[in-house]
């Protein structure tokens, strides 16, 4: 990657924004809006102009460019923040009325509009996002022509839901190229069509309404990363900014972690004595949904039936008399922290909160619901929790602060089971759409803010459905342990080539992801590795039952032994497909550890019993010394041959190789 071409290219973008901003004759900003049926590229000349910069954490500088109408007293302010080490440009709009009076209606606010310059013949890299599918994070690519008019938006407000908002666009003839990110865990969309280039404009999907006096909003973050060289390097790039500016310290160390059902707290702390003394202990012990009051009487829940029943945020005394405390002491104990599942913006009809606060909760009724789901009964007896109501939040806060505090939890766990945008729209005035869920988000946003502010050190873990959720703004206060609900309960193989497809996609763009596996199939090693990645969870069906120790031993140790490589660069080493006949392949590689891993897996209905790769990353003169996990083989091979082929067998289908490399002396501080 050349990396002054690409400083220079973000400099360049950012100049030409700031020197568009303060233009007194009509421009096209990158941020776009209308007032009163006139847009802002007409009005904006005429407003009042105020500017300053400063430095920031870690080299950053800070630039702020203010407009304000002298007629309605509406305030737009644009904060931009510019990288010393990295090509990126990123920034936040707010528009505040400062007026005594309701501004005339605003409509159609992007946090984005921008054409880039380009000839016909590049391409758009997208991907899904995630939908409890082997099709989840499927990548696409679609070629740029003129007549290109493309839309995108997530399904029901959780940003990630079936939609992904990272996007890579490609330059005709493939060396350069502009990462797009819309930062917003909600309803974004975008809308991309040629206009001398592509114009992209994206924000919240809907937004038209009024300001009362002294009311502010806030758009999504919009982030821009140029790069030159190749796409691969480029995706790597990002991977390595989301780590070093971006990511939750913790973040640059693996997780291993255990859930163990029923959350009962003898069999809890008996199933923690089991895993440490067949040397299974996990970095991680979990108490997913279900250790709360949830069923039809005060201390009712049926494990795994009754869980969804959220609202009454006290422990359930049938299965935990003297709370959750006991269970992370013990764990603690045993070298293990405490992560403790939670879902606050969700409520079920009866509970505490639906009893005593019905003003805090979003109910839909007949003909307002969606049909189109598997949940719709969720619809019927749930209802939204207003995150944006300063009271509720308020209330939800101390709850989950005296929770945490009180039962020793490290770890805080966020789900969220239901999509809220009909909720949002329903509250909704005609001249005020965009607002509920605007004040959702950053109550949403404000709660972990101060949860961790509270509580420094503590790890947060996101979660909506599996992986429905994980825009920027989320990534940065957080990491996902589950990247998706596509997982098997029973191990089944089944299940393993669509997790390949997963880590295929995802990889591109998170480089700490987790998921889990339980381990009871035929083909336990095969799935075990399909589900491998920075954070992973394990388990088995009852672990105080016979199990094969021995083997769940070495999948650990290849896990933990692996697990270090996939916070490294990713190189995708096959095309994605999740088909029987196909074969899956990939690379992590850690230039400052000198170290890697490859990953193969033969699909059950290949008729391949051998392919050959070309590995990325390396040090063509530098001697690596490689070993595979099944056979204890052991060679040497230089870098510049392994770029060039490099060959793996598998005879068998259903088949999977796990080879380390390393090259100690190669430690480099690439950026």
């Amino acid at each position: 990657m050349n990396r002054g071409k690409q400083m220079e290219d973000s400099r360049a973008w950012l100049t030409e924004a700031l020197t568009r901003l303060r233009s007194k004759s009509s421009e096209r900003h990158c941020v776009s809006f209308s007032l009163g049926g006139r847009g802002s590229g007409e009005l904006l000349p005429a407003w009042a102009l105020a500017e300053s910069s400063k430095p920031g954490e870690k080299g950053r500088t800070h630039h702020q460019v203010i407009r304000t109408d002298p007629e309605t007293g509406l305030e737009l302010r644009v904060d931009f923040t510019e990288y010393p080490d990295y090509p990126v440009v990123e920034w936040v709009a707010h528009l505040r009325n400062t007026s005594g009076r309701d501004t005339p209606l605003i409509e159609g606010l992007k946090s984005l509009d921008a054409v880039f310059k380009m000839e016909p013949g590049g391409f758009l890299h997208h991907m899904l996002g995630d939908s409890n599918t082997e099709g989840s994070y499927r990548p696409f690519r679609v070629k740029v022509w003129a007549e290109t008019e493309l839309r995108f938006a997530p399904v029901g407000g959780r940003a990630t839901n079936g939609a992904w908002p990272y996007f890579n666009l490609e330059m005709k003839g493939g060396k350069s190229g502009v990462i797009i990110v819309i930062g917003w865990p909600a309803q974004w969309a975008a809308h991309m069509r040629w206009e001398e280039g592509l114009r992209i404009r994206a924000g919240q999907e809907t937004t038209r309404f009024v300001l009362h006096p002294g009311e502010e909003v806030r758009t999504p973050l919009s982030v821009l990363m140029f790069w030159r060289g190749d796409r691969a390097g480029s995706q790597n790039m990002w991977r390595r900014w989301l780590l070093d500016h971006n990511l939750p310290s913790y973040a640059r160390k693996p997780i291993q972690s255990l859930c163990v059902i029923p959350w009962d707290e003898v069999k809890q702390k008996a199933s923690i004595d089991c895993f440490t003394r067949h040397g299974v202990k996990p970095d991680l012990w979990w108490m997913d949904a279900g250790w709360y009051k949830c069923g039809d009487g005060p201390a009712e829940c049926a494990v795994n039936t009754d869980w969804f029943r959220v609202g009454t945020w006290e422990y359930n005394p049938r299965f935990l008399p003297n709370g959750l405390k006991p269970v992370g002491d013990y764990a603690r104990r045993h070298g293990m922290k405490f992560i403790v599942w939670f879902e606050p913006e969700r409520v079920w009809e009866g509970s505490w909160l639906d009893q005593n606060h019905p003003e805090w909760l979003t109910k839909l009724e007949e003909g307002q619901r969606p049909t189109f789901t598997d949940l719709a009964g969720w619809y019927v007896h749930g209802r939204l929790f207003d995150l944006g109501n300063p009271e509720a939040w308020k209330w939800m806060l101390e709850r989950i602060d005296k929770i945490l505090t009180e039962e020793g939890i490290d770890w805080y766990r966020q789900d969220h089971n239901i999509d809220p945008l009909w909720f949002w729209r329903v509250k909704d005035a005609p001249d005020r759409q965009g607002m509920s869920e605007m004040r959702h988000v950053e109550g949403y946003l404000a709660l972990w803010d101060e949860l961790l502010r509270r509580h420094p050190g503590m790890l947060i873990d996101s979660c909506a459905s599996g992986g429905r959720r994980n825009d920027i703004e989320t990534v940065r206060r957080s990491v996902p342990l589950l990247r998706s609900d596509y997982q098997s309960f029973k191990g089944d193989s089944a299940w393993a080539d669509g997790n390949q497809g997963h880590t295929w996609g995802l990889s591109r763009w998170l480089p700490y992801q987790g998921q889990g596996v339980c381990l009871s199939d035929d083909h336990t090693i095969y799935c075990a590795r399909s589900y491998f990645c920075s954070a992973m969870g394990f388990g088995v069906p009852d672990p105080r039952e016979k199990a094969d120790w021995k083997l769940y031993r070495r999948i650990v140790a290849e896990w933990r032994r692996a697990a270090p490589c996939y916070l490294g660069d990713f190189y995708p080493l096959t095309p994605h497909s999740v088909e029987p006949g196909a074969w899956m392949a990939w690379q992590f590689d850690r230039p400052d550890l000198g170290e890697g891993v490859v990953q193969a897996f033969r699909h059950r209905e290949s008729p391949y019993e051998s392919a050959t790769f070309q590995l990325g990353g390396l040090a063509p003169r530098a001697e690596y010394l490689l070993e595979d996990s099944d056979t204890g083989k052991r060679w040497k091979a230089k870098g510049g041959v392994l770029m060039k082929g490099f060959h793996i067998e598998m005879p068998e289908p259903f088949s999977s190789r796990l080879i380390f490399y390393s090259h100690p002396s190669s430690r480099s501080k690439r950026k």
